[in-house]
């Protein structure tokens, strides 16, 4: 500021009626002084608008960043939050010993399942997978969470940087810009500093406090090293240090801190005006701790859950022969594949729902639901009770394939709880939106209306078949004291009947001891479930012992 200036300024504080106002007016004419003597200067006080030599500046700034910013863009800074993600992580495991990074891949589901199929004793070896993963969260923590922040933080700040619209704050200066294109030649014009002032405030809470650090630099070498492991050689690695120390210098000459605060004060005529810079302080390592636990969970269930699957295949083969399990609509093995290459979540229920469903059509609705209708029809019940409570029961059991189609219905809608929003969620997962928390919600709400059909269900059927096992031994009665006329309701189709009961309740107790392998099945008497499958239907009903057994002439050898 020259002599002339500083005595005008000394006057005009010293008989100003306003000596606050003076001071200000004093403070910014030092600020504007200071953009001035730049070379190229930034800003004309007179007409209050910021020159080309800062839009170079930018300019400058961003060609030095662009290699950078594609190796971000493809790595830590993707679209794809999956993708982002998973860089991001490998920054906090590559800290590990490489003992720990190797033996991380036996915790991932297709890790445990090659070693519990390759076991001899697969539960032992299950429980040994399980320490083995507590050790390796052992030696995640022993990395210490203060200096693998502090990392990540600068981390995330250089990621910040790297998304940013360079050509949003370039195109004020030249409408034309496009900074993609490599014939673009900059034209820039003056601009009023009111126009640039959103952009220049951005701009200065990516650059505040930040710097090209050896860490940050140590950190990319990790990342092109991971994303080009053929190509990355020394020769590379002196281009990325280039590159740092001239955005290091940019950074923190022409593009300073103390710069653009300057040039944000003179817009805003405010010498003492500090843009809100509030930065959100992230737990990185513990934030990863959690997703490796709900990995490792979700993907042990999904191995335990399909052990149990395994498990009862002849039991399954019992209760329907070589008749397909029919397919529950959205609710399948294809949707929940999708799933499970997008995010950590699956569709856990799809066996059991798919049994019931294959039960209710292949087994209760052709056979024997008419049968039970006509006991109720035409059995003169001394119990009225019972008989109230069976009506119950086979009301609500004729609703449950209804239940399900209602659930099969409401999956293809485009409602809040549906396959549409599901992927819609993913989509947006894959342009970057840090959604996954809604996805882990809606998929644990498809879930849960999921296994409320499969626990509501079985446990109705385990009822009726409670109730038809009191029916059958109430039969074996020569004087029946539940259904008075159950030896001889039907007339001539008395044994079909009661044979179409007892083979039903057969069939029901393999199907509650399938749905017990998934949920815990609550029945009305608790009655024990068989180890093995039941005779054939066309066994004989056993006699009861005792008092009121049927006469040996009405059931020769044992059977109807």
């Amino acid at each position: 500021m020259g002599i002339i200036e500083r005595i005008k300024n000394w006057f005009s504080r010293a008989f100003s009626r306003d000596p606050v106002e003076a001071n200000r007016r004093a403070e910014i004419h030092k600020l504007q002084y200071f953009l001035a003597e730049l070379k190229p200067p930034y800003f004309r006080p007179k007409q209050n608008v910021v020159l080309p030599g800062f839009a170079h500046a930018i300019h400058h700034f961003y060609s030095l960043l662009k290699p950078l910013a594609e190796l971000a863009r493809s790595t830590i800074a993707s679209s794809d939050i999956r993708i982002s993600q998973r860089y991001f992580d490998f920054l906090i495991e590559r800290r590990l010993p490489a003992a720990e990074q190797e033996r991380r891949r036996f915790f991932s589901y297709d890790g445990m399942s090659e070693r519990i199929q390759a076991a001899l004793r697969p539960d032992d070896e299950f429980e040994s997978i399980v320490r083995e993963f507590q050790a390796f969260l052992g030696s995640l923590d022993s990395l210490g969470s203060r200096a693998v922040n502090a990392d990540l933080f600068e981390v995330e700040r250089f990621i910040d940087l790297c998304r940013y619209d360079y050509e949003r704050i370039v195109g004020l200066f030249d409408p034309s810009a496009s900074l993609d294109d490599p014939r673009y030649k900059p034209d820039f014009a003056p601009i009023s500093g009111e126009q640039v002032l959103p952009e220049l405030a951005d701009f200065y809470y990516l650059i505040d406090g930040f710097i090209f650090s050896p860490h940050l630099k140590e950190n990319i070498f990790q990342l092109l090293e991971k994303r080009q492991p053929d190509n990355f050689d020394e020769s590379k690695k002196s281009k990325i240090d280039k590159l740092f120390n001239q955005l290091d210098k940019s950074s923190t000459e022409r593009l300073s801190r103390d710069i653009l605060l300057s040039l944000i004060r003179v817009i805003k005529g405010d010498p003492d005006y500090v843009p809100p810079t509030p930065r959100e302080r992230k737990d990185y390592l513990e934030a990863f701790r959690k997703r490796l636990i709900t990995h490792f969970d979700k993907d042990r269930e999904r191995i335990l859950r399909e052990q149990h699957e395994n498990a009862i295949a002849a039991d399954i083969r019992s209760l329907f022969g070589e008749e397909a399990i029919a397919a529950i609509d959205g609710y399948d093995e294809e949707n929940d594949s999708y799933l499970r290459r997008e995010s950590p979540n699956g569709f856990v229920w799809i066996k059991p729902l798919r049994i019931l469903k294959t039960f209710i059509a292949s087994q209760f609705e052709p056979q024997l639901k008419e049968s039970i209708k006509r006991v109720l029809v035409e059995g003169y019940f001394d119990n009225k009770a019972f008989q109230n409570n069976l009506a119950n029961i086979l009301y609500q059991c004729e609703r449950s394939g209804g239940r399900i189609v209602e659930f099969e219905t409401s999956l293809r809608s485009n409602g809040r709880i549906s396959l549409t929003a599901m992927k819609r969620y993913i989509e947006e997962m894959k342009r970057g939106k840090d959604i996954a928390s809604f996805l882990g919600r809606l998929v644990d709400a498809i879930n849960d209306k999921a296994r409320e059909i499969v626990e509501d269900e079985a446990g109705l059927y385990a009822m009726l078949g409670d109730a038809l096992g009191d029916l059958l031994s109430d039969f074996r009665r020569s004087s029946p004291d539940i259904v008075t006329n159950i030896r001889t309701l039907g007339g001539g189709l008395n044994r079909e009947i009661v044979s179409q009961m007892l083979t039903g309740r057969e069939r029901i107790l393999i199907l509650v001891k399938i749905m017990r392998n998934f949920t815990f099945v609550k029945s009305a008497t608790g009655a024990p479930i068989p180890q093995s499958p039941p005779p054939p239907s066309d066994i004989g009903i056993p006699l009861a012992a005792g008092e009121g057994e049927a006469p040996e002439d009405e059931f020769a050898e044992g059977r109807l």
